[in-house]
């Protein structure tokens, strides 16, 4: 990588800016999960998340990876709208642009031609005003919406699940009978960029929902939610499609399955409202190893219709499940709980009322929660919540690729002191939601002489 020596600069500015810091010794220290600070760091949207995704609009370009999230456009106050992007610069807020979807409950992103992402956006809402064909199913490339084949235009008919397979089409499931005005299909369906295509006969007839969907390493596409049938074979609730075939896992779950996962060995988790699994009792929760199905624990209960909504394999393998409920495996917990291979613990109560609808894994290393929830410790906000460890920024602050470097240096203390930079990180350098603090700038530096975060 380009380097450059001389990487402490003897600008009056640098020199003066360090001069309102008391440094103190380096020091490592183990990691404890917390709660990040809300409302400072990172706000409250007000209104209810159903959906979240990490979207890179312009992949080796100088804007970061950004978080989307998508909610209920009744419930959002003021001028923000139902699509909204978290700006790590100034922590806030902001609508996506100025149409404002009804109801969104879906979000995925595709590459696009330029070498960034496009966002894939489903839900219950009508067409964005001027760009016919894009009721419950849109695409946006940052600029522009677009339509995805015309759409779901059945009235009444939702979007709840976005795919794309590995050779880039796209896999919707919801509740519909048709889609892009000419295709009959149940619940699920496949556009190749060009047409729509049945996915194996779809799930049967009758009423039938996708809630969700799940791509294998293999290709191979995992659907869950509340159907009896996959083309013309019995699956009960999740089934398995190998690009020409659907085939049961078992004998499904006993009812309706809302969020998948796969573990890093293989193992499928699928998760939702279902107390059986195959002829295993499982507590909303289960896992499929290739040839039974298994509990985790004594799964999830709740005083009232507990559910699971969401599942996340966090990236030292342990699973993260969120929902609406207060025990996991014994262990008083509500609304998220993280297993371990073995137990269930609770990452932390809310209060209630509370539930999960989805999780993202943050390029900061902090996950994020959204749903309906209040009061996450240890402080109080409404809908989003991280959680996690804080893990500083790389060294290359203004993400110019050219690291270490004067620029750098100079660019953290100049935004340290309020100076705008668009392509720069945020000044809170360990990320632990406090800024600006001593310990930013001794991160910083320490990080820089080769250290590592405390």
């Amino acid at each position: 990588m380009p380097t450059n020596q001389n990487i402490f600069p003897s600008s009056i500015a640098f020199v003066a800016v360090l001069g309102f810091f008391s440094f103190g010794t380096f020091a490592q220290s183990s990691c404890t999960p917390q709660w990040l600070l809300a409302n400072a760091d990172f706000p409250s949207t007000s209104f209810a998340i159903n959906a979240s995704v990490i979207w890179d609009q312009d992949g080796d370009g100088p804007l970061p990876p950004r978080l989307v999230v998508g909610g209920n456009a009744e419930q959002s106050p003021g001028s923000l709208t139902s699509l909204r992007v978290f700006n790590s610069q100034t922590r806030t807020w902001e609508s996506l642009d100025n149409t404002n979807l009804d109801t969104v409950y879906a979000l995925a992103t595709i590459q696009n031609a330029t070498g960034g992402q496009d966002l894939l956006v489903g839900g219950n809402f009508d067409a964005v005003p001027g760009v016919p064909g894009t009721a419950r199913l849109a695409r946006w490339n940052g600029s522009n919406w677009s339509s995805i084949g015309n759409g779901v235009s059945e009235p009444s008919r939702y979007v709840f699940a976005i795919a794309t397979l590995p050779n880039g089409d796209i896999i919707v499931g919801g509740s519909f009978t048709g889609i892009g005005g000419t295709l009959i299909t149940e619940a699920i369906a496949r556009w190749d960029g060009t047409n729509w295509h049945s996915v194996g006969g779809g799930m049967g007839v009758g009423v039938n929902i996708v809630y969700a969907l799940k791509v294998l390493p293999n290709g191979d596409l995992i659907a869950g939610g509340n159907f009896r049938t996959a083309g013309n074979t019995q699956v009960n609730n999740i089934a398995r499609w190998d690009g020409s075939t659907w085939a049961a896992l078992g004998a499904g779950t006993g009812s309706q399955v809302n969020a998948l996962a796969t573990m890093p060995n293989g193992d499928i988790i699928a998760a939702g409202t279902f107390r059986t699994a195959g002829t295993t009792p499982a507590n909303l929760i289960a896992r499929w190893n290739g040839s039974a199905w298994l509990p985790l624990g004594t799964g999830f209960v709740g005083a009232f219709m507990p559910f699971v909504n969401d599942l996340l394999v966090l990236p030292d393998g342990r699973l993260l499940a969120g929902g609406f409920f207060d025990n996991a495996g014994g262990v008083p917990t509500q609304a998220a709980a993280i297993w371990n291979g073995a137990n269930w613990s609770s990452i932390g109560a809310y209060a209630s009322p509370n539930y999960v609808n989805t999780f993202t894994q943050m390029p900061d290393g902090w996950t994020f929660l959204g749903g309906g929830f209040y009061g996450a410790r240890p402080v109080s906000t409404a809908s989003v919540a991280r959680w996690g460890c804080p893990a500083c920024d790389d060294i290359d602050f203004n993400n110019n690729t050219v690291f270490p470097e004067d620029a750098d240096v100079i660019d953290f203390f100049n935004v340290l002191a309020g100076a705008e930079c668009p392509a720069c990180n945020d000044i809170d350098f360990n990320n632990n939601g406090v800024f600006p603090e001593d310990a930013d700038v001794i991160d910083f530096f320490n990080v820089l002489a080769g250290g590592t975060c405390p």
